[in-house]
């Protein structure tokens, strides 16, 4: 998160918004933060945005891999075999 320290507080908004609805346009982003579509645009250019953007996302979508997991083992327990398999292997026990 250190790394997001660097950015403009309405930048840091635009990853927040398309972390949290990565469905959201460059245009509905630009217009919630209050800067131009144009603006948005170039930071979405930048590869150290994408990044920043990336590593939140990873940040936020961590918070459901406990629900994953549970699905794929409940899964498993009904049959599923490659759900089995991907529960084994991600325990480290296959």
């Amino acid at each position: 998160m250190s790394k997001l320290v660097k950015y403009t507080p309405q930048q840091l908004s635009a990853i927040e918004l398309f972390c949290s609805n990565p469905n959201i346009t460059q245009a509905q982003i630009a217009g919630t933060v209050g800067v131009d579509r144009r603006t948005v645009n170039a930071w979405f250019a930048n590869p150290n945005f994408v990044e920043a953007v990336y590593e939140r996302y990873m940040e936020i979508s961590g918070i459901h891999l406990p629900e994953v997991i549970q699905s794929m083992i409940e899964e498993a327990k009904a049959g599923n075999v490659q759900a089995g398999r991907l529960v084994l292997e991600h325990f480290g026990k296959l």
